[in-house]
């Protein structure tokens, strides 16, 4: 698989777009033949809304620090761009894209097609039925240290979702 694909990954204030939640750090990694290009895409968003205090215990990411930034519709141009026609690959799709559709549709932007992405979460529990399917799981599964990823938060978890693609990709049941 030469072709190119970005490996997507957000933090959020919460678990619902639904419920009014929203990003607060997008990651996007850039890979070619199962090979990091170097190639990313990272910002932090200030989600005008307050984050719980439980959010900035877990996430490190403080109130003041998100309140000085700009908002994800100023920075969403650089982001589609970014991603360009390239194939997604994420890890729980539904939920990844339930946020990033609902900012782009805010500020503008057409949604991001379910048949766009490829959703690791789902590979993994058709490939390995017997394992559980979270990231950490599947790091250790796949001997991945997250350690030897020296990035931010968002890069080194797309980075990890990108490596971890590859093993689901180069390993067939």
């Amino acid at each position: 698989m030469s072709e190119r694909l970005v490996v997507i990954d957000t933090e959020t204030t919460g678990v619902s777009a639904q419920a009014g939640h929203r990003i607060v750090e997008v990651a996007a990694v850039e890979m070619v033949a199962f090979e990091f290009t170097g190639n990313n895409f990272h910002r932090f968003v200030n989600p005008k809304r307050k984050v719980s205090e439980e959010f900035v215990r877990i996430t490190g990411i403080t109130k003041e620090f998100l309140s000085s930034l700009q908002e994800f519709k100023f920075m969403a141009q650089d982001f589609v761009e970014f991603l360009g026609d390239a194939r997604l690959v994420t890890y729980n799709a539904r939920f990844e894209l339930s946020f990033i559709n609902m900012e782009l549709s805010l500020a503008g932007y057409p949604q991001i097609s379910d048949d766009r992405v490829i959703d690791i979460l789902a590979m993994a529990k058709q490939k390995l039925p017997d394992e559980s399917a979270t990231l950490d799981n599947l790091s250790a599964y796949y001997a991945i240290n997250s350690e030897e990823i020296s990035e931010t938060n968002g890069i080194c978890d797309a980075k990890i979702t990108g490596l971890i693609f590859k093993s689901l990709m180069n390993n067939p049941i």
